[in-house]
């Protein structure tokens, strides 16, 4: 790190304000595979939100596909850096076209925004009772089970 540091010409305190605010200069993203039962059921279209404990750094999301599994990323790349997260869930009721057609018409997209089907049970940190730690390596992680 130190030659980093000369290379760039970075005093030691700008160089840990930079490594603080982007969640870690050594930070090493971890895969991670999860899925969301409903009722023993998989859970198609779920967003899953993992807030790190520390609330500057960064959250990693993903959509659970047919099966109810999902893999994390985030605008730094696939997989999460290592640590304990709250877990926050919506899952939006699916949107229907418009018209006999079948395709939405005119250029208004604004309507109503799709209910919740989880009722917002999940939806904050402060609502949530989900807890998951990520470890370093490849992180399969058990079913997240809801009703």
């Amino acid at each position: 790190m130190t030659s980093t540091i000369i290379r760039f010409g970075l005093p030691s305190a700008g160089l840990a304000f930079l490594c603080l605010a982007g969640s870690g200069c050594d930070a090493k993203l971890n895969s991670v595979e999860g899925q969301v039962l409903h009722n023993g059921q998989p859970a198609k279209g779920v967003i899953v939100l993992f807030h790190p404990a520390e609330q500057t750094a960064t959250r990693y999301s993903g959509i659970t596909d047919e099966a109810g599994k999902f893999t994390l990323s985030s605008t730094n790349g696939v997989g999460a850096v290592a640590g304990k997260y709250k877990v926050t869930l919506t899952w939006p009721e699916e949107v229907k076209p418009v018209g006999l057609s079948g395709k939405l018409t005119g250029t208004d997209t604004s309507g109503p925004e799709p209910k919740d089907r989880l009722g917002g049970k999940y939806e904050t940190t402060e609502k949530s009772t989900i807890e998951i730690e990520i470890r370093s390596g490849r992180n399969q992680l058990e079913s997240i089970k809801i009703d």
